[in-house]
């Protein structure tokens, strides 16, 4: 039986007869252990990828009902039922200018997005999505939620405050 997210991909790399020619491969280098880190990677892509469309459609639902209460067009009609409405605000950010105080420390000042984002992941990593799809079974699941959790909101004030040279 699978029991996670790891087994079921090599499950699924076996099936379609795949996984014993790279493995082959990969012993042949002495190096087994690299197609176990490209199956981990596989898996942080698909987690990556459900985080994304989850939160596209949680703004997408957001700006339906604010418009609705506000009687805004906008956010109703971009695209059909307003499913653009997300994918125009990604355009929108990717085209701001990014504002980089004088002081500040350049190399962690924009880093500082990407640090506050690994957390928000790591939140996912024991959820269960399906009877055998979890990427990692912890038996204190809940308790490593709340840890990482209350880990993002110091660490976002931390980089908040540091690479802006700020003395408050």
């Amino acid at each position: 039986m699978i029991t996670n997210a790891y087994e079921l991909i090599v499950y699924i790399l076996i099936t379609i007869g795949v996984y014993e020619p790279i493995n082959n491969f990969f012993k042949s280098f002495g190096m087994e252990y690299i197609l176990k880190i490209i199956i981990m990677l596989v898996e942080l892509a698909v987690l990556f990828v459900f985080v994304l469309v989850t939160v596209m459609f949680l703004t997408w639902m957001e700006r339906k009902v604010v418009a609705m209460i506000q009687s805004r067009y906008g956010p109703m009609v971009t695209g059909p039922r307003g499913l653009l409405q997300p994918v125009m605000d990604g355009v929108k950010l990717i085209g701001k200018e990014d504002i980089i105080p004088e002081k500040a420390d350049r190399w962690i000042f924009t880093l500082a997005p990407f640090i506050v984002f690994v957390p928000a992941l790591l939140v996912f990593i024991p959820i269960p999505f399906g009877e055998s799809l979890i990427i990692s079974d912890l038996r204190v699941g809940l308790l490593y939620i709340i840890a990482i959790s209350r880990y993002r909101q110091w660490l976002s004030c931390l980089q908040g405050g540091h690479p802006t040279i700020n003395t408050h």
